[in-house]
Order: C-alpha cells, then sequence, then structure tokens
C-alpha cells in the first residue's frame, strides 16, 4: 500500500512483470492477498495524466539519476526503481530536515537583530 502511494509510483512499475511473466497483481491473486489485489486494481484504474512521467523523470533526477527518461524509466528494473524510490524518500527527509533548520535559524537571526534594533532604539531614545 505505502509503495503504491508514493508519488513517484506510476502504472508502468505497477504493471512490470517478473521473470515468469507476473505483474504484482497476479502474484496478489495467486497468493491470497485480496487486499493487495483490490489497492492495485484502484490505483491502476485512477484517471493517470501525462504529467505522470515527467514528475516520476524530475523526482528521479533528485538521486543524481541524471540520464532518466521515459525510456530509462521503462528499462529500469523493479529494484532499481524501488531503489531509487527509497533513496528519493530518504532524500525528502533530509530536505525537509535541513528546511527546518533554516527556518529555526532565520527565525532565530530575526529576532536577534529585531532586540538589537529595539535596543538601539531605546539607546537613541534615551539621549
Amino acid at each position: 500500500g505505502l509503495f503504491l502511494a508514493h508519488p513517484a509510483c506510476a502504472e508502468q512499475i505497477v504493471t512490470m512483470v517478473n521473470l515468469e511473466g507476473k505483474t504484482a497483481e497476479m502474484l496478489a491473486k495467486t497468493r491470497g492477498y485480496p487486499d493487495c489485489v483490490r489497492m492495485i486494481e484502484e490505483f491502476l484504474n485512477k484517471v493517470a495524466t501525462k504529467e505522470d512521467i515527467p514528475t516520476i523523470i524530475e523526482r528521479l533526477r533528485l538521486v543524481e539519476l541524471w540520464d532518466v527518461n521515459p525510456a530509462r524509466l521503462e528499462r529500469m528494473t523493479a529494484t532499481e526503481i524501488r531503489d531509487s524510490i527509497e533513496e528519493i524518500t530518504s532524500l525528502e527527509f533530509e530536505v525537509e530536515a535541513a528546511k527546518n533548520t533554516l527556518e529555526s535559524e532565520h527565525k532565530q537571526e530575526v529576532d536577534e537583530q529585531l532586540s538589537e534594533y529595539q535596543t538601539l532604539i531605546e539607546t537613541i531614545k534615551q539621549r
């Protein structure tokens, strides 16, 4: 379910076949995982847009797969795609943490400058 919910997951990934020619949906059916089958069917039945591929490509570029294009994406193995998605997720957490740190540092710096400004104004008023 988490894999399907990830923004980089696309129909091309979900419909990939293993060496035996079976998709994830086929495997879920034969192994008796009806909830997985339902989630895959819901994912595949969603309205796909042409924006899906460029979004995936842009996200993969974030992890330095510079030659990513639709043809390259289709040649990637499920493992390569999974690893790329994990790298993207990790990178997103790092970016979010860095953003939060910068916001905190920025707020602290603004507060310090505001305090210095108020002190300066009080000094000027006292003269």
